[in-house]
């Protein structure tokens, strides 16, 4: 079985904030994501071409509306896939954070 090339990076959402730093998705055609605890709600992801400049959330084609992810007040992991024509994505979270939020993202070529 071949190897696929990944990529690990962490991201943050500061205490208060809505907003992760950036995760660089170039040459990226899936994505690993791994929640610490965290306020509850809902979590996007926020795609774009340039870093810091979102064109919004990505879109689920599936449910036709924004891809989100239920996220409790406990760790997880999850994967998304179809991010290959994006250069950059952000987390976006739905209630401000009590705290600092450490993510760690795992990118995939295809």
């Amino acid at each position: 079985m071949p190897t696929i090339a990944r990529v690990t990076q962490t991201v943050t959402i500061n205490s208060g904030a809505l907003l992760s730093s950036n995760i660089d998705l170039r040459g990226a055609a899936a994505i690993g994501v791994a929640a610490p605890t965290i306020t509850s709600g809902q979590l996007y992801l926020q795609v774009g071409i340039a870093s810091g400049a979102y064109l919004g959330r990505l879109h689920d084609p599936n449910s036709q509306a924004a891809w989100f992810w239920n996220a409790a007040a406990g760790s997880a992991s999850m994967v998304v896939a179809n991010v290959h024509p994006f250069l950059h994505g952000a987390i976006e979270a739905q209630n401000s954070q009590a705290n600092l939020r450490t993510f760690t993202v795992v990118t995939a070529r295809g």
